[in-house]
C-alpha cells in the first residue's frame, strides 16, 4: 500500500540513524540601501522553517532502506514532518516528564497573533526563550504550524500563561485547540538539488544529506 503524505516521524525521520536536524527561520525580508549607508527592510512572502538534516550510519545494513524514503521524498508532492534533533521537549523539561499527560492549547491570541495565552498547562509549567510548540489547523491539506518561544513564561495555579511567539500565528487557527511541545512538527518538502547521497568514509560509514523547507501546503 502506498505510504500517506506527509510521511510521519516514524514512517522517515525516526528511520535515519544519527540523525542531526538544523531549524531557522527564514527572514523572508527585501533590503536596500540607501546612498547615505540606511538599510531598508520591507517584508517579502511568508517566513518558512528550513534546515538541513544530515545521517550517519553503516552504508550497506542501514543507508539504503533510507535511500528508498529519500528517493520518494524527491518526487513532486511528496512531503514528511521534521522535527529538532537537539532535544524532544522545552528546556526545562526536555524529554516531556513534567508536562505528562496534560493536554495544553492556545486558547486566545491577540490582533497582532504574536501574543498568545496558553491553556491546560501543568501549575508552575515554564517556558524559556527559544522553545518550540506546533498545532495542526484548517483542512483539505491540514496545515501543520510550527512557532518559538520569545518571551519565557509560567504558567499560574490555573495552568494559564501568556507568551509572545514567532512566527505570527496564521488565518484559519481556531481556538481552543491542543499545542505539542514535545516532539513539534513542521510539514516539510526536500528542497531541489539538495540532496547529497551517502559516501562511505574511512571508518566504512556512510554520510548523506539534504535541505528541507516548510511547506504549508
Amino acid at each position: 500500500m502506498a505510504l500517506a503524505y506527509p510521511l510521519g516521524l516514524a514512517a522517515f525521520l525516526d528511520l535515519i540513524p544519527q540523525v542531526s536536524v538544523t531549524m531557522t527561520l527564514d527572514e523572508a525580508v527585501l533590503a536596500n540601501q540607501t546612498g547615505g549607508g540606511e538599510i531598508l527592510r520591507s517584508a517579502h512572502g511568508t517566513r518558512l522553517w528550513r534546515g538541513r538534516v544530515t545521517g550517519r550510519g553503516h552504508p550497506y545494513l542501514d543507508l539504503d532502506q533510507i535511500t528508498a524514503r529519500i528517493e520518494l521524498l524527491l518526487a513532486a508532492g511528496a512531503s514528511f514532518l521534521v522535527t529538532q534533533s537537539s532535544r524532544k521537549g522545552p528546556i526545562d523539561d526536555p524529554e516531556g516528564t513534567i508536562l505528562g499527560a496534560a493536554t495544553p492549547s492556545i486558547t486566545a491570541f491577540s490582533t497582532n497573533n504574536r501574543d498568545v495565552t496558553f491553556g491546560g498547562l501543568p501549575p508552575g509549567y515554564t517556558l524559556r526563550r527559544g522553545d518550540l510548540l506546533s498545532f495542526t489547523y484548517l483542512s483539505g491539506p491540514t496545515r501543520y504550524a510550527l512557532h518559538r518561544i520569545v518571551t519565557p513564561a509560567t504558567a499560574n495555579g490555573s495552568g494559564v500563561t501568556a507568551t509572545e511567539v514567532i512566527p505570527p500565528v496564521r488565518p484559519g487557527y481556531a481556538t481552543p485547540s491542543p499545542i505539542t511541545l514535545v516532539r513539534p512538527v513542521c510539514k516539510a518538502v526536500i528542497v531541489p538539488g539538495s540532496y547529497q547521497p551517502p559516501e562511505v568514509s574511512r571508518d566504512r560509514r556512510a554520510l548523506f544529506s539534504f535541505d528541507w523547507q516548510q511547506t504549508l501546503r
